[in-house]
């Protein structure tokens, strides 16, 4: 055991120490943990921690130390509907129970059991808010400057090949340096303008960096004003700069479509112009400094290219009537829950629908057309109205953004696990705006006071 391995194993340790007597504590390591480290598997003794297991040790040291005291569920309804309905039909789908639970089981504890614990130990005790928060924003930077990092030296990740060894994998050199994942085609990188190929920094795969760049960015915005301007425009900058060279279309594509949402919704023409201005100058600014960046931006609208399997629309026609061949004996509930996970780690790519890259193709095959609509409509609602909560706009807008920004990601490139990353943005961001506008309103409350007390005062002075 190298002194790597042993930090992390005595690293859970902690973990699993504090949850049981300072759970607040525990959640302050863990969470990093799960930003920049890929993996979860130490074995100590004759017991192997993986996620599941150090979440339920999470969940119940919560529990002991939570007694008697009041706990938050609304946040989460949307989630829990979204998991306990799915949990439902699996009698009415094809693939076996035992493997559609154990993927429900692995997925709902990985996804709900953090947040959840984080956010009932937030409201709390409202300190923690900004313990949390600045967590998270030095994982972002630690990720990001690593990002930066690899521009250096494309193709390779030393921090993941290093944890792919240890955990019995192996590093993909050639799709990191932008090689499409069936091709041996050596001039494909210059083609699509992937200057510094695909990089994934903390993160197993690009694909998954690439979506935490995104929410990141809502992430930012979110916290706006909560540090100095300097390092919030640098923060700005770290997340910007590699949400370009991480070669994820897809990520630019999600937060194109977010920023227009937002200034659509800000209905504000100032931030229009401004924005404009301030796109067209980075555009032509980027394109000047990397000439091969103009391609590779115009690539994510031509429908012609075929550059990555399925990105042409032909392409991605004949993905959706696959799916549409696969579920033909149940349209309704589709082949059930994880079906596509199941599919990938079996049998490799789909001969037509290859890796499922849409949430369509994942929501067709898995959930059928009639309750998969159902679902995903009814949940998206839900998330929707639960950001009506919120008396300030910005608030409910931005929440709104970030969910536009994982729907837009998933649709882009299909869901592998991103869902998780959405949850734990989501109820940060959920927790930081029911504190500032409760902070908000005692506020108002004490100056109304102060201002009655005035008048009562002068009043009285004019006796």
């Amino acid at each position: 055991m190298d002194f790597f391995e042993t930090f992390l194993t005595i690293y859970i340790l902690s973990i699993l120490f504090f949850s049981l007597i300072r759970p607040q504590i525990a959640i302050g390591l863990y969470l990093p943990y799960l930003v920049l480290v890929p993996f979860l598997n130490i074995n100590i003794g004759d017991t192997n921690f993986q996620y599941n297991l150090v979440n339920l040790i999470l969940l119940l040291g919560f529990f002991l130390n939570h007694r008697k005291k009041y706990i938050y569920w609304k946040p989460f309804l949307p989630f829990l509907f979204f998991f306990l309905a799915q949990l439902v039909v699996f009698p009415f789908q094809e693939t076996p129970n035992s493997v559609m639970f154990e993927i429900w089981r692995s997925e709902s504890m990985k996804y709900i059991f953090l947040p959840f614990i984080m956010y009932n130990l937030i409201m709390d005790n409202h300190k923690l808010i900004k313990i949390y928060r600045n967590i998270l924003i030095v994982s972002i930077i630690i990720a990001g400057i690593y990002g930066l990092y690899l521009t250096k030296i494309p193709g390779t990740n030393p921090y993941m090949m290093y944890m792919f060894a240890k955990n019995g994998t192996e590093f993909n050199e050639a799709y990191a340096l932008g090689f499409g994942a069936m091709t041996d085609d050596i001039d494909y990188k210059a083609e699509t303008g992937r200057l510094f190929g695909r990089i994934s920094s903390v993160f197993r795969h690009p694909m998954t960096f690439g979506l935490f760049l995104c929410m990141s960015f809502i992430y930012l915005f979110g916290t706006y004003g909560k540090y100095k301007k300097i390092l919030t425009a640098l923060l700005f900058l770290i997340v910007g700069l590699n949400t370009i060279t991480c070669g994820i279309r897809s990520a630019l594509g999600a937060l194109a479509i977010t920023f227009l949402f937002l200034l659509i919704r800000s209905r504000n023409i100032k931030y229009y112009i401004v924005s404009i201005f301030i796109l067209t100058v980075s555009y032509f600014s980027l394109v000047t400094l990397f000439p091969n960046l103009n391609e590779y931006l115009l690539s994510m609208i031509d429908t012609e290219s075929s550059d990555v399997n399925g990105s042409s629309i032909a392409l991605r026609i004949e993905q959706l009537e696959g799916c549409f061949a696969e579920i033909k004996h149940n349209m309704v509930f589709g082949k059930g829950y994880g079906w596509t996970q199941y599919y990938l780690n079996t049998n490799g790519n789909h001969p037509v629908i290859l890796a499922f890259e849409s949430l369509i193709y994942v929501v067709l095959c898995n959930e059928g057309l009639v309750f998969g609509v159902f679902l995903w409509l009814l949940f998206s609602i839900m998330i929707l109205r639960l950001t009506k909560n919120f008396k300030i706009r910005f608030h409910r807008i931005l929440l709104q953004s970030l969910f536009l920004t994982y729907i837009s990601y998933a649709m882009i490139t299909g869901d592998y696990g991103y869902m998780q990353y959405f949850i734990l943005f989501f109820i940060m961001l959920y927790a930081e705006f029911r504190l500032d506008e409760a902070n908000a309103t005692i506020k108002k409350k004490i100056r109304n006071k102060r201002i009655r007390l005035g008048k009562i005062v002068n009043s009285f002075s004019n006796l």
